[in-house]
């Protein structure tokens, strides 16, 4: 059944890094981390021009005796695979009181990238506290959100294409449900309220449902209603059908009186 309640698609596409400080090493050379913080945000002032997402299964295949005769052996969903391309723009885009244009951009998300795939201690300045890092990643003109994690990011000049602008793709990979952290942007914090709606309106829909399926005198209305949508729709259809099939053959009567009348007066 669709959904009654949804948002709509917004032109939101943002990016939230991370970071979780190393505490102190354990015995068994385990790490102990830190409650995660929000480090940075990123967000897509130029939509993709391409966003795809591939989902999977995690079975195999085992082919028994005989024609045709395979089991499959599941295993769940298989991590999302998330792809997106485009270009960072030239013009300038204003956040609040920042300013920032294509180039600054695309070194904003050059860095994010290098940051959340950084484990190099060489980096850092003595003293300083030592991370790991986690990437949130909401793409409201999907509806997606989920933790993910960068697996590409390539970066394409083409002169032939465009001279000014540089050419990107972006490969992902989902990790599971978001890290719950708290956010210090206000159009993050905004969006996150606008996540918890749509949420809500899920488990609406879901009840609505669940209501149909167990209440009988309800399903029969539903279905009452639903089958006189759908014999609306079948003589639309219908009446459509007629009033061309009738053109057709006004054309083509007319048409012949047309042919005999000429014929009379040659």
């Amino acid at each position: 059944m669709t959904s009654l309640l949804n948002i709509g698609k917004l032109p939101f596409i943002i990016f939230e890094l991370i970071s979780y400080p190393i505490l102190e090493q354990t015995g068994d050379d385990k790490s102990q981390l830190g409650k995660p913080v929000e480090s940075a945000i990123v967000i897509m002032d130029v939509m993709p021009t391409r966003v795809s997402y591939k989902y999977g299964s995690k079975k195999s295949y085992i082919a028994g005796l005989g024609d045709n005769n395979v089991l499959a052996v599941k295993g769940g969903v298989a991590p999302i695979k998330i792809n997106f391309s485009g270009t960072f723009g030239q013009r300038w885009a204003t956040r609040g009181i920042q300013v920032q244009n294509g180039f600054g951009r695309l070194k904003e998300f050059r860095n994010l990238y290098l940051t959340s795939q950084s484990v190099n201690k060489d980096l850092r300045k003595p003293g300083d506290k030592e991370y790991v890092y986690g990437l949130n990643f909401y793409d409201f003109t999907m509806h997606y959100w989920g933790s993910v994690d960068l697996d590409t990011f390539d970066i394409d000049n083409d002169a032939a294409k465009n001279s000014k602008t540089s050419f990107y793709n972006v490969s992902m990979t989902g990790m599971g449900e978001l890290i719950d952290v708290k956010t210090s942007d206000p159009i993050l914090r905004n969006l996150k309220f606008v996540i918890k709606v749509q949420e809500a309106f899920d488990k609406a829909n879901s009840s609505i449902e669940n209501f149909l399926k167990t209440n009988v005198t309800a399903s029969t209305i539903n279905e009452i209603i639903v089958d006189l949508e759908t014999y609306n729709m079948a003589l639309d259809m219908m009446n459509e059908m007629s009033a061309t099939y009738l053109a057709a053959i006004d054309a083509s009567i007319i048409g012949d009186f047309k042919n005999d009348f000429l014929r009379l007066i040659s």
